[in-house]
Parts: C-alpha cells; sequence; structure tokens
C-alpha cells in the first residue's frame, strides 16, 4: 500500500486533491492533517510515504517543512509542496534549501499530480527491491563467512577425531586377546561409535565449506535432509527442537546436492533467526500443484507439478 500525507488547513482543497487522487490511483491511501502538529501525529499512526504540503498552510508552508525535516521520524519522507503560481523563485529556492523534493503549482494539474505520486511509488518499490537485495547480499556474505570458519575448524577437528578413531580401533583389536581389556569393550566401542558420529557431522561440515561446481543430480529432499539433520540440530542447538514431516511419496528433483544442502541450511538459519530463545522449528516437504487459473499471470513459474 501507498500512503499519502496531505497537510493542508483548507478543508475543501484537500476534499478536491484527495478524490482526484483516490480516482486515478486507487491503491493510494490518503490521509489529512490541518496543521504540521496535526500531520506529525497522523505520520506516528500511518506513516506516509510522500507528505503533499501546501506552502500557504497554517500561514508558514516552510515552518511545517523545517520542523518535519528536523525531526528523525519524519526527515527521511519525500515532500512535495503545494505552491501558488505567482510564487516567486527565491521562495522555489527556500523550499529546495530545506529539502522539499519537488512542487505542484496550485491549482493542482490532475496529469502532473498523478505522474508525481506514480513516479514516488516507483521509487518506493525500487527502495525496497534494492534493500531486500542488500539483505540477501549480507545473508550470503554470512553465510559464506560461517562458512570459511565451518570449514576451518571441521579440519582441525577431523584430525582430532583421525587419532581417536585410530586409537579405539586398537583398543577393540586388543581387548579381543586382553582380558583385563576385554570387560571395557563395550564402552570402547561406544567411545568409536561417538566418534564416527562426530566424524559423519565433521564431513558434512567440509562439504558445506567447499565451493564446487554445480553437478545436476536427480535426487529426493528427503533423503538429503535425513543426510544433514544433525548439523541442523547442532546449528539450532538445545532450546529448539526439530520436528520433521516428510511426504511419503515426494517426487524427484534436479539439482546439486550441496547447493541444495546450503539453501536448506539457509532456511533453517533464518528460522532459527525470527523464533525466540526457545521454541519448535517444523520442517516439511510435500508435493505441490500450480493451477494456472489461481496461481496468477505474473510468475516466472509454469503450472504444473513441483516438490
Amino acid at each position: 500500500m501507498f500512503r499519502l500525507l496531505i497537510i493542508d488547513e483548507k478543508q475543501d482543497s484537500f476534499s478536491k486533491i484527495s478524490s482526484l487522487v483516490k480516482g486515478l490511483i486507487p491503491e493510494c491511501k490518503v490521509s489529512h492533517a490541518l496543521s504540521g502538529i496535526d500531520g506529525i501525529e497522523v505520520i506516528k499512526k500511518y506513516p506516509p510515504d510522500i507528505i503533499l504540503l501546501d506552502a500557504e498552510s497554517g500561514n508558514d508552508g516552510f515552518e511545517i517543512c523545517r520542523e518535519l525535516k528536523s525531526k528523525e521520524s519524519t526527515g527521511q519522507i519525500p515532500v512535495v509542496m503545494m505552491v501558488p503560481a505567482c510564487m516567486d523563485e527565491d521562495i522555489r529556492k527556500e523550499g529546495i534549501s530545506l529539502g522539499v523534493e519537488s512542487f505542484l503549482t496550485k491549482p493542482v494539474d490532475e496529469a502532473e499530480i498523478t505522474a508525481l505520486i506514480k513516479l514516488f511509488m516507483r521509487v518506493k518499490e525500487g527502495r525496497n527491491e534494492l534493500m531486500e537485495k542488500e539483505d540477501q547480499l549480507r545473508q550470503s556474505q554470512k553465510m559464506e563467512a560461517i562458512g570459511k570458519l565451518a570449514g576451518g575448524i571441521a579440519h582441525n577437528f577431523n584430525n582430532l577425531l583421525t587419532v581417536i578413531l585410530g586409537y579405539s580401533d586398537i583398543l577393540v583389536m586388543k581387548s579381543k586377546k586382553d582380558k583385563h581389556l576385554h570387560k571395557y569393550i563395550e564402552q570402547i566401542r561406544e567411545i568409536k561409535k561417538s566418534a564416527e558420529k562426530a566424524s559423519a557431522i565433521t564431513q558434512q561440515l567440509l562439504s558445506f565449506s567447499r565451493k564446487q561446481v554445480l553437478q545436476l543430480k536427480r535426487l529426493s529432499l528427503n533423503k538429503l535432509i535425513n543426510g544433514i539433520e544433525n548439523l541442523f540440530i547442532s546449528l539450532l542447538g538445545d532450546d529448539m527442537v526439530l520436528k520433521t514431516d516428510f511426504e511419503p511419496e515426494l517426487g524427484l528433483i534436479q539439482a546439486d546436492p550441496d547447493q541444495m544442502e546450503q539453501i536448506i541450511l539457509n532456511l533453517i538459519v533464518f528460522a532459527r533467526d525470527t523464533k525466540e530463545e526457545t521454541g519448535k522449528l517444523n520442517l516439511r516437504t510435500q508435493n505441490i500443484y500450480l493451477d494456472p487459473n489461481e496461481h496468477g499471470q505474473d510468475s516466472d513459474l509454469q503450472p504444473g507439478y513441483y516438490v
């Protein structure tokens, strides 16, 4: 939704502009304030995307603009000032120095105000897309840093596990012949079993940290998720429970296994960061059908079956 706030002490002037905007741009929500003080109160409740300010409002529209631009909560909101046709260039320059983004000459022209609002709507859309891309870039950089850190830790940890596994194998063999060691054979096997599990997790971390050329394969997401579930548990910690719900007859997908692992790990990290300190995380797979009549015409996805 795009919000427009009109600050104008004349109710009839507001009504004309409001009716004009609503008729030409239905997706634009219009609010009204009689003064700068009222405008700030409206902004607190319904932050606008653009402010349309009458230069003669409250006998000093420029003072209202100065106040709006000086406050942290309102300073970044674009201000378009409505000015009389007789206004000289010096006054227009004063408005620019205060931070006015644009001017509209009264009486407001239908085509001009429509074009101006649509321009700011496109600016908002572009800004939102940019912010989304920046968030994606930051997350990508974060995951890359995590991958490098995980790779370094996993490499060192793997070296330690190699020693533990090697000596546990020696102890198992010796315990078969040594009666003093034989009574500890089950404990030794448990040590070996735990070390093997730790080694498997370490290998997953090493695989996650590597940059590899894409190798597309037909694979099952259910099996892939099962293979790295221990890594999920490590990422979530003890205070968050992971619950999986797999589609029994899940279709196969064509994808790079390493890339899919990273995508799923990203989803886990996103979900974890948006949860409270404790809670439950549900991970579900399913087959879906995108109906051409319900899916919409603007999507890049073709109608059909998807996982």
